[in-house]
């Protein structure tokens, strides 16, 4: 039985699987490249809400078990997570979500810039960046290692609200 146990945490440990990486530097990095991009527009920046973070976290994290970007189904449907939400229920937001693969999990700029230029490359995205109702906004990644290619994938969950 032990060394059944300790199979299963071998593998489990080498999948990779489970390793949360949200900090404030990715944050405000993704943060201050958004209000770049609103500023040559002419809007106004976006300030950091805390209080999405459990909600983003929680979507990232959902992507990277089901293994696809998406926006949920029945209860984690996005409307549905947004009614349950306290923070969220009675205002107006969007969602952004996507994947990226990355090698040097250290480059906090190059990920910041490929999350914001997934977006800007989707014009539905596009739209929820240049809302010029929106004030704020979290991001949340949640990264799978891949042996084969020696990296990381990245699933990245933004909201943004009024």
């Amino acid at each position: 039985m032990k060394n059944v146990l300790v199979i299963v945490s071998l593998l489990i440990t080498n999948m990779g699987f489970g390793q949360l990486r949200v900090d404030d530097a990715i944050v405000k990095s993704f943060k201050d490249d958004l209000n770049l991009y609103r500023s040559s527009l002419g809007l106004n920046p976006v300030t950091i809400e805390y209080n999405y973070k459990t909600f983003t976290d929680f979507q990232a994290t959902y992507q990277a078990k089901v293994g696809d970007v998406t926006h949920g189904e029945g209860y984690y449907e996005f409307h549905n997570r947004v009614d349950r939400n306290p923070f969220l229920s009675n205002v107006k937001c969007s969602e952004n979500c996507t994947i990226f693969f990355i090698t040097n999990l250290n480059d906090i700029k190059f990920m910041s810039q490929q999350i914001l230029n997934d977006f800007k490359g989707s014009e539905p995205h596009n739209k929820a960046l240049i809302n010029s109702e929106y004030t704020k906004m979290y991001v949340s990644c949640f990264k799978v290692f891949s042996p084969q290619y020696n990296g990381h994938y990245i699933y990245t969950t933004l909201v943004m609200s009024e």
